[in-house]
């Protein structure tokens, strides 16, 4: 695990999670339970089989566009247009390393939202970093369209949430300070790609990046976010990453380099972790019991 805490911290931190999991699972259930009562209390007993309609179509409001709202069903359509997505991940890297695995809570939109959409806190994260000339492409259709992207100061270009059900494809940029890796400011490229987009179930968003540090042209980092619904108001978050090496980098040097970027990745990721909670109340949780209640939840 990435974040190390005293024994008595990390078994309230455990109970706590459970609790929040636990939490998710009940508010499940005592949903389910209500709705087939009231299906019963109407004398429609077959009808609690069946999916329940309603006359009016649900909509979902965008945060960035006030008074704006999307049809549910079309931005599922949206995205079942989109067809399945070829994943990034390298083969080989197995399941990579794990850096946050949390319970936020949240709707899952919500989160999708503060991650993917809204830039707020990309912009913390690379300030807290001491990042510089931090750019980003808007959302686009397909790779190929983001060599001509043009680039702009984040939420340059305003996109909803539902937008990106068609819109999968983004770049960022930026400039990292000298470190003990570096000891010149170096370029950071990443490529965004949003694998699964399923609003109030699932979201998937993969990252390929590729450096101007030392050694960079020998070496990609690759992430996954992987964000799950345990209720209506919970959401499972576990962040994965791998660095892949091209088969020509030094047998000598590759133990240091490896180290040093595999410290650098923590390191940012840690940041996204210790910002969360300024956005939507947090609880750490091992994977585990995050992937037993998210496919509890499905």
């Amino acid at each position: 695990r990435v974040y190390h805490q005293p024994a008595n911290a990390a078994l309230a931190a455990g109970a706590t999670a459970r609790h929040c999991i636990s939490n998710a699972a009940h508010e499940r259930t005592s949903y389910t339970r209500s709705r087939a009562e009231r299906q019963q209390s109407r004398g429609d007993g077959a009808a609690a089989s069946r999916p329940r309609r309603s006359s009016a179509p649900l909509r979902i409001a965008s945060p960035l566009v006030p008074g704006r709202a999307t049809l549910i069903q079309e931005v599922l359509a949206a995205g079942a247009a989109c067809g399945p997505m070829e994943t990034t991940w390298p083969r080989g890297a197995g399941a990579g390393s794990t850096a946050i695995s949390c319970c936020l809570s949240a709707s899952i939109d919500d989160v999708f939202e503060t991650l993917w959409v809204s830039h707020s806190l990309g912009v913390e994260v690379h300030r807290q970093r001491s990042d510089s000339h931090f750019q980003s492409t808007a959302w686009t259709s397909s790779k190929e369209h983001l060599d001509t992207a043009m680039w702009g100061q984040p939420g340059a270009v305003a996109q909803t949430a539902a937008q990106l059900a068609a819109l999968r494809f983004r770049k960022i940029r930026f400039d990292s300070p000298p470190s003990a890796f570096a000891s010149k400011p170096f370029n950071n490229n990443e490529t965004h790609q949003v694998m699964v987009y399923e609003p109030g179930r699932r979201y998937v968003v993969e990252t390929e990046a590729c450096t101007t540090a030392p050694y960079g042209s020998k070496f990609s980092v690759y992430m996954r976010y992987s964000l799950d619904a345990l209720s209506a108001q919970s959401a499972a978050l576990v962040v994965r990453f791998a660095v892949v090496f091209d088969a020509s980098m030094s047998s000598l040097m590759k133990p240091m380099v490896a180290a040093g970027v595999d410290s650098g990745v923590r390191g940012a990721l840690k940041t996204v972790r210790s910002l969360l909670p300024n956005y939507h109340q947090l609880t750490d949780a091992p994977e585990v019991e995050l992937q037993a209640a998210a496919a509890k939840a499905a």
